[in-house]
């Protein structure tokens, strides 16, 4: 082959590869763009993801913290008992150590079954704990005595009757631990009438 053609398939050789090398990395620079773009994309992505996250997992912690809230307050809605019940009417006659019915109702709280109390006159605890247990007795009968009772045992007596002719009030108070299934009773130790105004009161104190 003739020296300038030999010459001249060199530097076209050269040239190729130089081209082929310039267009290789421009596609390289290119490619590595575009990944950088992808990256970045997805970077701020990724950064909007755990703000989000962050963000939700503070409102599932104020719900969480709002559901304890509230499950407190149910409980302690639940174990909250509470009942005023007086006579109705103008004058009962009572049979000694008989519950007396207080039919009644002034308050009630916590009290699944008004009508079991209203028809027996016994007061049967559901939620244990320390109670406050009060009655008010008024009578016309000489030598009343009133009876509180907790299980068909004696708890208090009050002793009362009429003065001069007038009614006189009886009351008994006393604080009481309770568990489920006790029952309170009010009656009286002898045959006796007691007037409307007459009421028996139980609170659960804790």
């Amino acid at each position: 082959m003739p020296l300038r053609e030999i010459i001249n398939a060199t530097i076209d050789s050269k040239f190729d590869d130089k081209l082929k090398e310039d267009i290789v990395n421009n596609q390289f620079d290119a490619l590595k763009q575009k990944m950088d773009e992808y990256i970045g994309d997805n970077r701020n992505q990724l950064t909007e993801v755990n703000q989000d996250i962050a963000t939700l997992r503070k409102e599932m912690e104020a719900v969480k913290n709002l559901a304890e809230k509230l499950k407190g307050l149910i409980a302690t809605e639940n174990s909250r008992v509470a009942l005023t019940a007086c006579l109705l009417g103008a004058n009962f006659h009572t049979k000694a150590g008989k519950p007396i019915k207080f039919t009644n109702i002034k308050t009630s709280i916590g009290m699944t079954d008004l009508s079991a109390y209203k028809s027996t006159g016994t007061f049967i605890c559901t939620v244990a704990g320390l109670y406050h247990v009060s009655a008010v007795m008024v009578s016309a009968t000489n030598n009343a005595a009133i009876r509180i009772y907790k299980n068909n045992e004696v708890i208090i007596t009050t002793y009362y009757g009429k003065t001069d002719g007038y009614p006189e009030t009886s009351t008994s108070v006393f604080v009481k631990m309770l568990d489920v299934g006790d029952e309170i009773t009010v009656g009286t130790a002898s045959n006796q009438y007691i007037y409307e105004h007459s009421c028996f009161t139980i609170v659960k104190l804790n």
